[in-house]
């Protein structure tokens, strides 16, 4: 087996050469087939943003319209608690359609939380996250489902996967 200090300088600039070629090849086929890339992933792949990385303005309207002029395709709501007749009219004014929403509360109110109560509102809120993310247009809904402090992992495993099955 060669190592570095006793590879022959030769070897090193053959070696070198083959993988500077080797490297060069993909790149090769990637920029000959840049312009079909587009079309080839027309359809699949999007840009979305969530509602607050859009800055501060009056309406949810123009927020939409804000998202959608600096080319955006979709935008994810804050759900539950979000005003669904507003949402529809941002979306039909502005033309940018929502794709999901981030469930409001995963993060204070949580699956894997010790308390009966806490894991009840949980699982409130993502029902109802849910539904308001349907009535919207909406296909998903991201959830966290716990935090690791509120116990050890095989408790709070268990306690999320029960409390989301209901």
């Amino acid at each position: 087996m060669l190592t570095m200090t006793s590879l022959p300088r030769r070897e090193f600039l053959r070696r070198s050469a083959l993988l500077a070629a080797g490297a060069a090849f993909p790149v090769a086929r990637q920029v000959t087939a840049a312009p079909d890339a587009p079309d080839a992933l027309a359809g699949r792949l999007y840009k979305t943003l969530k509602i607050g990385m859009v800055k501060n303005v009056p309406t949810l309207t123009e927020k939409f319209k804000i998202a959608k002029e600096a080319g955006f395709h979709g935008i994810e709501m804050n759900a539950p608690g979000l005003d669904i007749e507003e949402t529809k009219k941002a979306i039909v004014e502005s033309g940018l359609p929502v794709d999901g929403a981030v469930c409001a509360s995963h993060w204070r109110i949580r699956h894997t939380s010790a308390d009966d109560a806490t894991r009840a509102q949980a699982l409130h809120d993502l029902k109802n996250g849910l539904r308001q993310t349907r009535a919207i247009g909406g296909h998903s809904l991201l959830l966290v489902v716990g935090k690791g402090e509120d116990g050890p992992e095989n408790e709070i495993w268990e306690r999320s996967i029960e409390n989301i099955s209901k």
